[in-house]
């Protein structure tokens, strides 16, 4: 992904992972350590924070489904968050997965 279409979270991770690709773990200035380990919860957390378009319109456009976990929501209460597993979603119709 190119840098100037990433949020804040996936421009951090990138420098993460970036220099977790050559070191066994990171020392930041502040004296915190980052390793392998918790890299891999970073780019979970990363990933529920970017929104992914909601799938499987349903009921002439009603409801849509979350596409981690198939949760149905209500089109009208446009929440930001799946309520089941709590990933970021996008509600906007451009190139809507199906």
């Amino acid at each position: 992904m190119e840098k100037g279409n990433m949020n804040k979270y996936q421009e951090a991770l990138s420098y993460i992972l970036h220099d977790l690709e050559f070191n066994d773990f990171i020392r930041y200035k502040n004296g915190n350590d980052v390793d392998k380990y918790h890299r891999q919860v970073l780019i979970d957390l990363v990933k529920k924070a970017t929104p992914m378009k909601v799938v499987n319109w349903l009921n002439n456009k009603e409801m849509a489904c979350c596409p981690v976990c198939n949760q149905a929501h209500d089109s009208e209460e446009l929440i930001k968050y799946c309520l089941l597993c709590g990933q970021r979603l996008d509600w906007s119709e451009d190139e809507v997965a199906i």
